[in-house]
């Protein structure tokens, strides 16, 4: 049964844009300038959600869903980054080094100027060991060089399979209040925030999974921060095949000068490269979500480095740097063109009608970056075991999926 999905269409969509914001007010734009096409996965085996966020796919609990990057107001692209490749800049650097120093109660070293460089030996390992403890573990022998305290606080972190806590739910309202500026009312209610953060479309003990009884197995996690026993940040994660993708990350606004949503970064690395040296030896990469270059608030994840970025016209990853000159000019597709066409700069006009609820009975033409054209599907690969309903009517559908077939490449 692991290869086995479950889903149900819900079609193509239209909202208002959580990323463009009117100056001056942290309210969304109330125009409707977001599109996507989505449906429900009642049941999806992690492998085949690996094969989805290889070519552009997210999820939100149970929801699945890919922006329409030809005509949606803030272009999303997926970016990742090969653990094993990673080096922090100075500034995750410097990151850390506060936190540590923060902990000891102290100031930073004399020597503080210059111990942080890029090009410095650095072992990320053993630098967040001193500032995180996993749960039940021991203490790690002393450091000498710029961490050099013998003795400190620190925070506990414990990874465990999602739940849904009145801990958790007040620490995430804080922070949706604090940090992204919405009203009492506009906050997610305890049954959104579990949709959101909780459920998720994976079985439990799937014929995937090939985690050990010390070790995570594939699924939906919460890393939870804890310090003087208080609950202080979660970072929501996927742990897939190939790769630990992040999903959300909240905390305390009592600590924001921390920079734990930096530094949790690092530690979702660190997870990474430690599951793929004991357990799951293809988990090789770390997914941050989507990049978003006209938001500004969402560029930060191109400074975790080296960074891909995927261009949902070809599924074909391309380096950040290398295209940057790409996204400055607004490129929204064709990455790997010897030159950038301006029309790959323009947004398409969406002429679909929409229900009140905004969902279209039919996509737009041209079809969707990454989508084929859905009445030639059966045609075009009459051997996929797949049924195509129309959206206009969904039904509950089974796929049963090839991870090589040329449907699942060009269709997803």
């Amino acid at each position: 049964m692991s290869s086995l999905s479950i889903a149900q269409p819900v079609g193509y969509n239209k909202s208002s844009c959580g990323y463009c914001k009117p100056k001056g007010t942290s309210r969304r734009d109330a125009n409707e300038t977001s599109f996507s096409y989505g449906f429900i996965a009642y049941r999806l085996s992690p492998s085949h959600y690996q094969q989805l966020i290889d070519q552009g796919w997210r999820r939100s609990g149970i929801y699945i869903y890919k922006p329409d990057n030809l005509r949606t107001c803030c272009p999303q692209h997926s970016i990742r980054l090969r653990t094993s490749s990673f080096r922090p800049s100075k500034a995750q650097r410097r990151a850390v080094g506060h936190l540590y120093w923060t902990l000891c109660g102290d100031t930073k070293p004399s020597k503080w100027k210059g111990k942080w460089g890029a090009s410095r030996p650095w072992d990320l390992d053993a630098h967040l060991e001193r500032v995180f403890v996993q749960h039940g573990h021991e203490r790690p022998p002393p450091m000498h060089g710029p961490y050099s305290s013998t003795s400190h606080e620190r925070i506990e972190v414990s990874l465990d399979k999602a739940s849904a806590t009145s801990e958790k739910y007040q620490l995430f309202r804080k922070y949706q209040a604090a940090i992204h500026g919405e009203a009492h009312d506009e906050i997610s209610s305890r049954h959104g925030w579990e949709q959101f953060l909780v459920e998720s479309p994976f079985p439990e003990n799937d014929d995937d999974d090939q985690g050990s009884v010390d070790s995570p197995t594939f699924g939906l996690y919460h890393q939870a921060y804890r310090y003087r026993g208080q609950l202080i940040a979660v970072g929501v994660v996927d742990i897939l095949p190939h790769c630990v993708s992040s999903v959300y990350f909240f905390y305390d606004p009592a600590y924001t000068a921390w920079e734990l949503g930096k530094v949790s970064a690092l530690v979702e690395i660190q997870l990474a490269r430690s599951l793929q040296a004991t357990t799951l030896p293809d988990l090789s990469w770390y997914y941050l979500g989507y990049y978003i270059h006209t938001c500004q608030k969402m560029r930060y994840k191109g400074t975790f480095k080296p960074a891909e970025l995927l261009d949902t016209m070809d599924n074909q990853w391309y380096p950040l740097e290398q295209i940057m000159p790409n996204l400055e000019c607004g490129q929204r597709y064709q990455f790997g063109a010897e030159s950038i066409d301006p029309r790959t700069c323009e947004s398409v006009s969406c002429l679909v009608p929409f229900s009140e609820a905004g969902v279209a009975d039919r996509l737009p033409r041209p079809w969707p970056l990454g989508f084929a054209d859905p009445t030639r599907m059966l045609v075009d690969c009459p051997e996929c075991p797949v049924l195509i309903p129309t959206m206009s009517s969904p039904m509950l559908v089974t796929l049963q999926v090839r991870a090589n077939d040329s449907y699942l490449r060009d269709n997803r």
